[in-house]
């Protein structure tokens, strides 16, 4: 069951043995944490718009209904 609620970015090294599995690939953290939470920010895009095949594969990755909260 997924949270309603997310967090402010999902790819990070130091949630590895917390969060996600130890040996999860970097690859499979967005899914991973889409299984368990509605939404998340990115915070990358403060500093540069995601080119359209970055989206797509976001989107890909993800349930209907995920959010994305893109930093402007």
């Amino acid at each position: 069951m997924r949270a309603l609620c997310g967090t402010s970015g999902y790819n990070y090294d130091a949630w590895k043995g917390r969060f996600y599995p130890e040996k999860l690939p970097q690859q499979k953290m967005l899914a991973w944490y889409a299984e368990r939470f509605s939404t998340v920010e990115i915070n990358y895009t403060f500093y540069r718009k995601p080119a359209a095949k970055t989206l797509v594969g976001w989107a890909a990755q993800t349930p209907p209904g995920f959010r994305f909260a893109l930093k402007a």
